[in-house]
């Protein structure tokens, strides 16, 4: 424990000079107060600092404390006086630190009084003002200001300070400055912690009781507990555990209603905890008659003490259920515990054994049946003979082959691998089986083999089994023979055959002796086939035997009656495999030569062919198209004129440019199977003219075609809307208001052949009588025999007639365009009229003149 005492003292210094207040007359630069780190008056004013005498001694700092100190967070009037004969300029400079020299509190002034700081040190100040250097009283003068302590109780604080009493003759010399400081402890009445432990030497991992106490009536406790767990309490008295070695220091501090405590630290001092452990695991299942050796770690300076049992050795045998503890305590009074291990102890379990047979006496390694039953299931059954252990199984019933008398009993492993005391026991005595039979295979045909045997003494017979055992024989010759024969054994065939010795109780027979035994093989029948693999249906299929190695043989075909040909037809029905048999009648034990002869038969086609014109005549120009059917047909050639012209499996074909008298045919496939059809001529008809005429009267045209064969059709189009059927028609474009329309004609002879034409008509225009003829120009005047007619639309098709002066006419035409050019050579020189008419207009006398 570590006790505090506060000791309270005064040391004032004081700094006084005229010439100081003169030339600072709003108080001194910070760091002034002499203070570590800081300067004092003397830095401005001459002479050294004082720090003792009767002027010093009137220096005094007085404010109104609780119980003699600071209460932390309180607020203090303070006051710092001094008085001194002949003074009247005074000034002064103080500050507050702590045991580390940092600033204590806080200072708040006004007045006479102001604050100053220094930001390097991180410090307040209080100093005169300018009003401030006056004195208040006769050669006196004094200064106060408020401080608040710090938050928290740090300890003793020291007020710094450094007053000046200036001589007012405006220099540095003839001042004085002096220079005090008084230490503040806390309050009295703050609480005074103390910590104490009667264990503060303890031991890693122990839990200790902390023990706190304080003077005035403290309320509230605060531990850091450094390396502790916990690391801090609130409890007065907490219990800690440092589960670390090491030296550590708990500290406390007490709070009661004035404030909180100065800390008091006390020492703790942590040794290693001794170490321990039980080897081997932390649990064992142990069976009914079974120990554990617990062992726990070794020291000579350890005292061991088990639990349950109170053992005080470091090794015991543990052979109860519970579990188990080991304590120990070293030199150094440090404890510790190891465990538990748990043991749990199985329960007891038997075994007995019985058997499947009645005799202790049995054939050697006779197979015997064991059943086990206990008080549990087994995992594992342990049977052990005579000679010790002979078996372990999880088989139950387990079946024994015992080749030398002994005794037989078992024990049993259950689940939790314990295992039982000896089951009640059975003695057996083994008797020796026969030799066992020595076998050979001999005499082997195609068909037969011979088993013999040397003789066994004792035996009381032989049996043989050709069936692996499913049957036994006596042998062929006789139950106490040494031989069997097989005989009607199919060739090339081998077989296991069974022999075994018989004997009389217990084992009635010796062990089976096999020997795979059989016939030898056949000589090899060989031979070819060649037939058609493919015919039309109803034709013969032709089968050739080729390359037959043998004389003696038997054919058969489709379960057919036996035959001996070579060469054979049969006649085809359907698509089928032919199964041909060949039997060799020197081994009939040997198996039949097969073959198989796949044979495919197709359909002949039946089919009609024809064109696309029932009387096969095709109008010039156009195609014709042949056509087989029906379509199922694998291939389809079509023939012109004995050149083939289309092959596959199109069923059409089509003659772009038929020629009269072609002659057309089509070879049809199915398969293998062909057939030709009929041949067809075709005749070819000329197609008929649809070319025409027209006059026009007026709006009305006439028109007259061309062909006009008995039993022709018409379909007359005029290009208006309008249509007809009859020969020559009479049309009115009239309601149209064309003047010229395109006409079409479509002529159909009487064997369907059609042909169409159009020609562009010009529709004569309603005349106006009077203007029109202004539009008639005749030309050249004279004329040398040529004419030429200039005529409006409103004339087209009409009438030009040239006459002579006596009126005799010359010649006529129609005016089918604008422009008309008439050469007449052969005119004499003279007058001639022409004149031009269509239903609503007459020009005449239009008058020229020929020269020569």
């Amino acid at each position: 424990m570590i006790r505090k005492i506060v000791i309270s003292t005064f040391t004032i210094a004081l700094c006084l000079a005229a010439y100081y207040s003169m030339t600072y007359p709003y108080g001194p630069p910070s760091e002034n107060t002499n203070a570590p780190s800081e300067s004092n008056c003397t830095s401005c004013h001459s002479g050294s600092i004082i720090t003792s005498g009767s002027n010093w001694n009137n220096i005094t700092l007085s404010s109104n404390f609780t119980g003699n100190g600071y209460i932390p967070d309180s607020t203090y009037t303070i006051k710092i006086s001094h008085s001194q004969s002949g003074i009247s300029k005074w000034g002064f400079q103080a500050t507050v630190l702590d045991l580390k020299n940092k600033m204590a509190g806080s200072f708040t002034a006004s007045g006479r009084v102001q604050k100053g700081s220094s930001s390097s040190l991180s410090r307040e100040y209080v100093l005169q003002t300018s009003t401030g250097t006056s004195s208040t009283g006769t050669n006196s003068t004094d200064w106060t200001f408020s401080w608040k302590a710090p938050s928290k109780n740090v300890g003793n604080v020291k007020f710094y300070f450094c007053v000046l009493a200036a001589n007012g003759d405006n220099s540095s010399s003839g001042d004085n400055a002096y220079s005090k400081s008084l230490t503040l402890s806390p309050s009295s009445l703050l609480p005074v912690a103390n910590a104490f432990c009667k264990d503060s030497v303890t031991c890693a991992g122990t839990s200790i009781t902390l023990n706190g106490s304080s003077t005035n009536s403290a309320t509230s406790w605060a531990w850091v507990l450094t390396g502790g767990t916990p690391s801090s309490s609130t409890s007065q008295n907490p219990v800690v555990k440092y589960n670390n070695v090491g030296t550590y220091w708990a500290i406390l501090t007490a709070k009661n209603s004035k404030g909180v405590s100065i800390a008091d630290s006390l020492k703790i001092v942590v040794k290693s905890k001794p170490s321990l452990s039980i080897s081997g695991a932390t649990s064992y299942k142990i069976c009914s008659r079974d120990s554990v050796k617990l062992t726990a770690t070794y020291s000579p300076n350890y005292q061991y003490t088990w639990s349950p049992g109170g053992f005080v050795s470091q090794t015991i045998w543990a052979k109860d259920s519970g579990n188990y503890y080991v304590s120990i305590k070293d030199n150094n009074n440090c404890t510790n515990t190891a465990g538990p291990v748990k043991i749990t102890k199985f329960t007891a379990q038997t075994i007995s054994i019985s058997r499947d047979v009645n005799n202790d006496t049995i054939c050697y390694e006779y197979p015997v049946k064991v059943t086990a039953s206990g008080t549990t299931t087994f995992d594992t059954i342990l049977y052990y003979t005579s000679s010790g252990l002979f078996q372990k199984t999880i088989v139950n019933p387990q079946t024994f082959n015992l080749s030398t008398s002994t005794d037989l009993y078992a024990k049993g492993k259950d689940a939790n691998g314990c295992v039982t005391p000896p089951s009640n026991k059975y003695n057996f005595v083994v008797k020796n089986k026969l030799k066992d039979p020595v076998l050979n295979c001999t005499d082997k045909t195609v068909a037969s083999f011979l088993i013999s045997w040397d003789s066994i003494p004792k035996a009381k017979g032989y049996q043989v089994s050709i069936d692996t055992g499913r049957s036994w024989i006596n042998p062929s010759s006789g139950k106490y023979g040494l031989s069997h024969s097989v005989l009607g054994f199919p060739s090339n065939t081998d077989v296991q055959v069974w022999v075994k010795a018989l004997d009389n109780f217990p084992c009635y027979q010796s062990n089976i002796t096999k020997v795979l035994c059989g016939s030898i093989p056949c000589s090899p029948v060989t031979y070819n086939v060649e037939y058609d693999s493919e015919v039309c249906k109803g034709d013969d299929i032709n089968f050739k035997i080729k390359n037959l190695n043998t004389k003696h043989y038997s054919l058969k075909i489709n379960n057919s009656s036996q035959f001996k040909d070579t060469v054979f037809k049969i006649t085809s029905d359907f698509s089928q495999t032919y199964k041909i048999v060949l039997t060799d009648s020197n081994n009939l034990s040997c198996p039949t030569v097969n073959r198989n002869a796949t044979v495919k038969v197709w359909d002949k086609p039946l089919f009609d062919f024809s064109s696309s014109n029932l009387q096969n005549i095709f109008c010039e120009g156009f195609p014709a198209i042949f056509k087989a059917e029906p379509n199922n047909y694998t291939e389809y050639e079509f023939f012109l004129n004995s050149t083939s012209v289309q092959k596959g499996t199109n069923t059409n074909w089509e003659h772009s440019n038929p020629k009269n008298l072609d002659s057309v045919w089509v070879i049809v496939k199915n398969g293998v199977c062909t057939e030709i059809s009929n041949k067809i001529k075709i005749g070819i008809k000329p197609l008929p003219t649809a070319k025409f005429t027209y006059i026009a009267n007026g709006k009305k045209l006439t028109f007259d075609p061309e062909e006009k064969s008995e039993g022709t059709k018409y379909l007359w189009d005029f290009g208006d809307g309008q249509t007809d059927t009859v020969k020559s028609p009479v049309h009115d474009f009239t309601s149209s208001g064309l003047i010229k329309s395109i006409v079409k004609l479509s002529v159909t002879d009487v064997f369907g052949c059609t042909m169409s034409d159009t020609l562009t008509v010009s529709i004569p225009a309603k005349i106006n009588k009077i203007s029109i003829r202004n539009y008639i120009k005749i030309y050249p005047q004279p004329s040398a025999g040529i004419v030429n007619i200039d005529i409006p639309n409103e004339l087209f098709n009409s009438k030009i007639t040239f006459t002579d002066i006596t009126g005799k006419e010359i010649f006529n035409t129609y005016a089918d365009k604008n422009h008309i050019v008439f050469s007449y050579p052969q005119l004499s020189e003279g007058i001639y009229f022409i004149t031009i008419q269509n239903n609503d207009f007459i020009a005449t006398n239009k008058l020229f003149n020929v020269l020569k």
